[in-house]
């Protein structure tokens, strides 16, 4: 059978990937994304994101499709709903089989999370389609997948935070792939709607299983996260937010049919790569403070300020409104480093203004260099840290 298998560059449809081809001799995969995989040359182009994303041979002599593509930000509408629904139409003239990878808690509609509501529309459409199987996986666990990777970040700090009460619905990547070659091989008598459970793990167990160092349990009451993000809505760290948070409080594996392993029992040791969110966000904060109380101080040390701005040649309103300024726009761009869509270019104009700063005090004033708390030579500690964030940082206090 001719499959073609959308997100092969993903977590989830990688595996599906090698778990395919490395049991089913008589199956053909073909990919679909916007570039071929490295060493693998069956591909075809599709972008859920483009207004003509793929060619009308797409969906030649294939008989059975997988969509495994899916994004947990980004353009949630164009890759979970516009894109698909594309798509599936021509599916069904042509008379194509589908398996379609959805997720634990999108046939809910109690639940209006733009995630979950971008997949329950998709969803909706195929569930009519005799032809379709619709797979609810819940967390999929597994190496170099993002909720993965975040988990083993936490897992390998000192101290955890844990929601009281609150257990993670999940699944290992292994029993995921299990299901789908099932729903290959008897496509015909396989549910249209399955849902994808491990036996319930508490947190403490899975972080516990993820990572063998020694950590501290903390049970927060889940009522501080629900003030603090009806306090911050667009709070985010990695791929916690206000939306995942009620996904872990609202969905409980208990109300699925349950696997009958869990997570912990088929996790290997080291088989989760850390991300490395926690530090990203901790060099965040260390930028934004150094120019936030850069120009706080400068207000508050107006003297000082000023005799410094006299060293270069600027005197009277011109000393002051220097002053002002460069003490405003430390400031804000303190601040807007937090945004994520300015957070690239304040980055860059914060890198300017520091090799700026530093070129024109050697210049005027050289014997910064020999002070012996090292006022030049702390940028460049400072310039290595900016480069670092603009680099690999990419996150952010505000995702909007």
């Amino acid at each position: 059978m001719r499959i073609l298998l959308i997100g092969a560059s993903g977590f989830i449809g990688n595996a599906l990937l090698h778990a395919i081809t490395s049991s089913c001799q008589q199956h053909e995969v073909i990919t679909a994304g916007r570039r071929p995989l490295d060493g693998y040359e069956k591909w075809r182009r599709l972008d859920f994101e483009a207004e003509e994303g793929w060619d009308d041979s797409l969906l030649d002599d294939i008989q059975l499709l997988i969509n495994a593509a899916g994004v947990i930000e980004g353009d949630l509408d164009s890759v979970h709903r516009i894109g698909p629904m594309r798509l599936y139409p021509k599916c069904v003239s042509l008379g194509v089989n589908v398996i379609h990878i959805s997720a634990l808690g999108a046939e809910r509609s109690d639940l209006d999370l733009e995630f979950l509501r971008t997949k329950r529309a998709t969803d909706k459409y195929l569930i009519n389609y005799s032809n379709a199987r619709v797979i609810y996986p819940a967390v999929v666990i597994g190496r170099n997948g993002k909720s993965s990777r975040f988990l083993s970040e936490i897992a390998q700090q000192p101290i955890v935070l844990v929601p009281k009460g609150v257990t993670l619905p999940t699944v290992h990547i292994s029993q995921l792939a299990d299901v789908v070659m099932e729903a290959i091989d008897r496509f015909e008598s396989f549910p249209a709607k399955t849902f994808v459970v491990a036996k319930p793990d508490s947190l403490k167990t899975l972080f516990d299983s993820i990572s063998k160092r020694k950590k501290w349990y903390l049970s927060i009451d889940v009522r501080f996260f629900v003030v603090l993000f009806r306090l911050f809505p667009d709070l985010s760290f990695g791929v916690f937010n206000r939306e995942t948070f009620i996904m872990m409080k609202s969905i409980r594996s208990e109300d699925y049919p349950i696997l009958s392993d869990r997570v912990s029992e088929l996790l290997k040791p080291g088989e989760l790569v850390a991300s490395r969110v926690l530090p990203n966000h901790i060099a965040l904060l260390a930028v934004s403070f150094i120019w936030v109380w850069s120009g706080v101080i400068t207000l508050l040390s107006w003297e000082l300020s000023v005799e410094l701005i006299n060293r270069v040649g600027l005197y009277g309103l011109l000393a002051s409104g220097g002053v002002w300024l460069g003490a405003v726009l430390d400031i804000l761009l303190g601040v807007l480093v937090f945004f994520r869509k300015y957070q690239r270019p304040v980055l860059v104009i914060q890198g300017l203004i520091i090799l700026c700063y530093t070129l024109i005090l050697t210049v005027f004033d050289s014997g910064h260099w020999m002070h012996p708390f090292g006022i030049l030579a702390k940028n460049i500690p400072l310039l290595a840290l900016t480069f670092y964030l603009y680099s690999y940082g990419g996150c952010s206090i505000n995702d909007n």
